[in-house]
Order: structure tokens, then sequence, then C-alpha cells
């Protein structure tokens, strides 16, 4: 029986403030390692018109923690940048629902770097299930 992943795909994502929400690009989750009990590791790739995003994830009993990396590489900026600076880090955390494969997750968003001051969350929708 094959193990499925609980978030291989294509995702938007949408960086929910306490007023506000921006959509971020997309979010490509790529699993390096799928095992039976639920425990799940992988990258993350994505970016937007302004930023590229790598990074990595794990899930454990449905426990779902990750790290990205945020790099601007569009230096002609038309409008105020999301994140300050050039380079910024973030990490998520949340608990996935038991059940399978969700459509729409909605995780806890910390920054390491300077980022966009007020938000708070990070919400994923699947748009292309693998």
């Amino acid at each position: 029986m094959a193990v499925r992943s609980h978030l291989e795909g294509l995702w938007s994502a949408e960086l929910i403030g306490d007023r506000t929400i921006a959509s971020i690009g997309v979010l490509v989750f790529e699993p390096v390692r799928v095992l039976q009990d639920g425990h799940e590791e992988g990258r993350v790739l994505g970016g937007d018109r302004h930023y590229a995003y790598v990074g990595t994830y794990r899930v454990e009993n449905r426990r779902m923690d990750g790290r990205l990396r945020i790099v601007r590489y569009d230096v002609h900026e038309d409008g105020t940048p999301l994140f300050e600076g050039d380079e910024t880090g973030v990490e998520f955390h949340g608990t996935l629902e038991s059940g399978g494969h969700r459509e729409v997750i909605e995780l806890e968003l910390t920054a390491t770097g300077p980022a966009l001051s007020g938000v708070t969350r990070v919400r994923l929708t699947l748009r292309v299930a693998t």
C-alpha cells in the first residue's frame, strides 16, 4: 500500500495579519521521506514576482513545523515591499486535521528576521494535487 503525503502539491499562500490579507505567491511541498505512521519530511520551494522561498518542513503526529528563507530578487520594486530587507526568514507551525489530505491549512507564523509587522498566520490553499 502506498503512503500518501499530507502536503505534496502546489499551494497558494496568503499572509494573514491583524487587519489584512496579502497574497504571497505559491509554495510546492516536496516530500523526501513519508512513513506509514504519518511522519513526513521534505523541502518547500516557491515564490512570487518579488521573492523566492526555499525551506524545509516536517510532519509528525499531525504536528507540522517548518522554516522558510525568503530572498528578494526584484530590485526594482514597484510598490511597498511585503518584507523589510532583502532577506528574511519565517517559521510556521500548526496541527493538521485528522482524516487525510486537506485543501486549506492555516498555520501560525513567526518571523526569524525582518518581516511584515502584524502578520501572524499563513493560509495555504491546495491548487494542484499530485
